[in-house]
């Protein structure tokens, strides 16, 4: 059970990572950030994206609060 716990949770962070890259990629790409495309197509197509990759990625993310919260915002300066 600790098993799949650690796999749901590794999984998770990974998840939560390619999620901020790619919301930060379509609120500062020029054709995204234009109020003509509906936030809800912003954020379907984030959530759709984010689910394909992270089902793509093998690499383990084992992170506590501290490094993780870093991560991210490393991730949202890409």
């Amino acid at each position: 059970m600790e098993e799949i716990l650690s796999l749901i949770s590794n999984q998770f962070q990974l998840f939560l990572l390619v999620v901020v890259r790619t919301s930060g990629i379509f609120v500062f790409s020029p054709f995204f950030s234009s109020q003509n495309v509906p936030n809800t197509a912003k954020i379907g197509l984030t959530l759709s994206i984010s689910i394909l990759i992270s089902m793509t990625i093998t690499s383990p993310v084992d992170y506590s609060i501290l490094p993780l919260t870093i991560a991210i915002f490393k991730e949202l300066l890409v």
